[in-house]
């Protein structure tokens, strides 16, 4: 197999894995009036809790 069509296997692979582990992750924020926060109690941006809250709305969460 050529270098090049492992190195595109590879990024694809790896696109796969991001995918589905950021949507694992972002069922776990709580969303709050105020904002959003982690399981940890980290706070996030306002723009981050603004996509993370048109995601599920989008998906039908």
């Amino acid at each position: 197999m050529s270098e090049a069509l492992k190195i595109a296997a590879g990024l694809i692979l790896l696109g796969v894995i991001v995918y589905f582990g950021l949507d694992a992750w972002q069922a776990s924020v709580h969303v709050y009036a105020s904002g959003c926060e982690t399981e940890s109690g980290h706070e996030l941006s306002k723009s981050m809790c603004r996509y993370i809250v048109n995601y599920r709305y989008q998906k039908g969460d």
